[in-house]
């Protein structure tokens, strides 16, 4: 997936949920309303014809109604796991006795539920594995708190067949990237093995809870200079001396997502649930992240400048 250290700054358009004409519901802008329907984009994603050049083909046959059954197939081998047991415990003692503040719940980058196969890779049990966790969480928060929340759902590489399945399923489809913007301090996110931009994405808006791959892929050397094993841009200049100012870009940016990960980890304790034990490792060296107790009200401040 192409990527660059250039990005306009621009100001937000202000979001809105839209109800099309058969009831479902969508995150959009003002501006892009009264623009009219356009293709689905991301901060990564080029624009082909009408669609997402991420955005997958569905398998041919693939329904609605036909998700269903698979999402509910693997949503009972997830329920008999010990990954769903201790999550659930975790959130029940732990996280919410703890009075941590949540009024959404938000899902990102768990690809098609019918796409493709790719080769012989096939994504599609991840993600519904990956729609049974957010299931999990969402009903015990749910259960535990008495409210009602609702769950967004982001992905450039949802087709319409998987946007239909969600919204039958009561999630909501935010339009890459609208849904980066509705993740405040009192959202949950659950981000299953993201990609860089989208793991910065979220960890700059400081979510009250995380659940996602342990936060372990940057760090500092011995000269206190960030370093990561992924890569967050890549470099395509031609010259020399573009190639230098593209580098010290790349310097600076993660510097900057180096200090955003440190402060998010700062006020945040952390625990690791139990792999799941089924093929493509859907659930695999997950980390629940929430706020660390607060003994004297810094902690609450920090999270309080971040909403």
């Amino acid at each position: 997936m192409p990527h660059t250290s250039r990005r306009k700054k621009h100001t937000p358009a202000k979001r809105l949920e839209v109800t099309d004409d058969d009831g479902w519901t969508r995150v959009t802008t003002a501006d892009r309303e009264r623009r009219g329907p356009r293709a689905i984009r991301s901060p990564v994603c080029v624009s082909s014809g009408n669609k997402s050049f991420w955005q997958t083909t569905p398998e041919e046959g693939a329904s609605a109604e036909k998700t269903r059954q698979e999402y509910e197939r693997t949503q009972e081998q997830w329920k008999a796991s010990d990954s769903r047991r201790a999550l659930v415990s975790l959130l029940q003692e732990k996280v919410l006795p703890e009075n941590v503040e949540i009024d959404r719940c938000l899902i990102f980058g768990s690809g098609s539920f019918c796409g493709l196969r790719q080769g012989w890779i096939s994504r599609k049990h991840s993600a519904l594995c990956q729609l049974a966790v957010m299931k999990s969480i969402h009903g015990t928060i749910e259960e535990t708190t008495a409210r009602t929340l609702p769950i967004y759902a982001q992905d450039p590489a949802y087709n319409d067949v998987d946007v239909r399945f969600l919204h039958n399923f009561g999630a909501n489809v935010a339009e890459t990237p609208h849904g980066f913007d509705l993740v405040t301090g009192k959202s949950l996110v659950y981000a299953p093995n993201a990609e860089y931009h989208v793991e910065m994405q979220v960890l700059k808006r400081n979510p009250a809870v995380l659940l996602t791959s342990r936060l372990s892929w940057m760090w500092r050397n011995e000269k206190g200079q960030a370093c990561t094993d992924r890569t967050p841009v890549q470099v395509e200049s031609a010259s020399e001396d573009s190639q230098q100012h593209e580098a010290y870009m790349m310097r600076e940016e993660l510097e900057q997502d180096c200090r955003s990960l440190e402060d998010f980890l700062r006020v945040k304790q952390a625990a690791r649930i139990p792999s799941l034990d089924s093929r493509d490792n859907p659930f695999d060296n997950q980390h629940l992240y929430w706020p660390k107790p607060q003994e004297n009200g810094e902690s609450r401040q920090t999270q309080d400048a971040a909403k």
